[in-house]
This record gives structure tokens, sequence and C-alpha cells, in this order.
């Protein structure tokens, strides 16, 4: 099989496998294995197309989804381990011609601890969380600095649009609207992971 057909039987798994969950979730039905599933194929996909430093990301993407989907407990671990993909983004970036933004990544993530003291939620958790999305952020706005990463970039805007609404859903009160925004969550984060390591 040539590598153009896996990459349809890639693709036309992940479309499956999303269109398979967004069904159960609308149906209140629980998915958790099924958008692990599609997580997983991103994994071995990565493997597949040899690039140790997007596997080593897609490894600890998977780890972390392990602890905040699967186990739905030890968030501190799920969190940590998504630094460490995006401290991997940081570095795949650098090395593929992109501008580094440090400056800027720390930049907003002491405006987002500022907030976050103001608003009396400067928790040890909540601290991880802001460093981790300062990353993600950062490396979005560094992404689109090369216009040969246009899948990357499209995939961690994605991946942002995805916490925005994890963000929302802790937010805001139990109700119809966050059982929406639950889904919203994965219909973002399912094909922000297939466009980067795609």
């Amino acid at each position: 099989m040539n590598k153009f057909t896996l990459q349809k039987l890639f693709v036309f798994t992940e479309i499956i496998i999303y269109f398979s969950f967004i069904i159960m979730d609308l149906n209140h039905m629980d998915s958790s294995f099924i958008k692990y599933s599609g997580i997983l194929l991103c994994f071995i996909w990565s493997i597949y197309k040899k690039d140790k430093l997007l596997s080593i990301s897609s490894f600890f993407t998977l780890l972390a989804d392990y602890f905040l989907l699967l186990r739905n407990q030890n968030y501190i671990y799920g969190i940590l381990s998504f630094i460490v993909v995006q401290l991997l983004y940081i570095y795949y970036l650098y090395i593929n011609d992109c501008k580094t933004k440090i400056n800027m990544r720390i930049i907003i993530f002491i405006t987002y601890l500022a907030i976050a003291y103001v608003n009396n939620l400067l928790t040890t958790f909540n601290v991880f969380v802001l460093f981790y999305f300062s990353m993600l952020l950062g490396n979005f706005l560094s992404s689109i600095t090369n216009k040969n990463l246009k899948r990357m970039s499209l995939g961690l805007f994605l991946f942002i649009c995805c916490d925005i609404c994890v963000g929302l859903f802790n937010i805001l009160p139990s109700g119809s609207i966050t059982h929406y925004i639950s889904i919203l969550i994965w219909i973002f984060y399912l094909p922000s992971q297939v466009l980067i390591y795609y």
C-alpha cells in the first residue's frame, strides 16, 4: 500500500471516528474510547511519518488525554503532559524557521497571571494551565510566520478554539448549553490533532 493510499485511509478513518463521537455525544452516550482512538491513530500516523519530534509530542498528547479523557482525574498530570507537548512544538517551530517569539509568550503568561491574581484564581493548577495556554497561543502566532506550516497553524488555531470551549465549560453553570459546549471541545480538538500530525 503506497503512502497516498495510507494518507486517504488515515483521513477517512478519522472522519468516521469524528462523526461517530459527535452522534454519540448528541445522544448523551459515552464516547471517550472512540475519541481516544482518534488520538491514538494520530500517534500511529506520526510514527509512520518517521518524524521523531512530532511522534514524541503525539505520545505526550496521548498521555495527556489518558488522564483528562479516559481517567477523568489526575488533571495536573494531563496539563503537565500538554505543557511538554507545547514545549516540543516550540522547538519544532524553531527548527522550521519560525520566529520563536519567546518574549511574547512571557508577556502573555504574565498578563494571564495578573488577571488570575486580581480575580483570586491564582492556584497552582491554574498557573500550569495559564502557562500551557500561553505556550499554545505563542506557538500559533509563531507558526503563522512560516507559510509552509499552514496546516499546523490551522491545527493550532483549532486547538485554541478547543481550549476556549474547555474554559467556558468550566466557568458556565451546568446546563444544556454546557452540554453543547462539551461537544464543541472535541469538534475542534480532533481535527486540530489530525492537521498537526498529518
